[in-house]
């Protein structure tokens, strides 16, 4: 498949301004929970953000889970906890 001079350069740019708003995002993430490294945990939210979403299995959802601080597992329990109350037959 051939690709022409305009779309590489189209694309490129689209994608560099992709990249360049998910860094800033992870950034911003990484200040959040006061580190100066941008991190895994920060890139992979950023990049779901500005590129898409990935659907994860179960067990990626429990490591995902896992890695969490005890305070984001407090408001994930809450979180589970209240939607069980607002939702009780499912």
């Amino acid at each position: 498949m051939r690709s022409s001079r305009d779309a590489v350069k189209k694309f490129i740019k689209e994608f560099d301004s992709s990249i360049e708003a998910a860094l800033k995002e992870s950034g911003k993430l990484a200040k959040e929970d006061k580190r100066n490294t941008v991190m895994d945990q920060d890139i992979i939210p950023a990049l779901e953000k500005h590129l898409g979403k990935k659907h994860l299995t179960w067990q990626e959802i429990a490591e995902e889970i896992i890695r969490k601080t005890p305070t984001d597992l407090g408001k994930i329990s809450k979180a589970i906890n209240d939607y069980i109350k607002r939702e009780p037959n499912k």
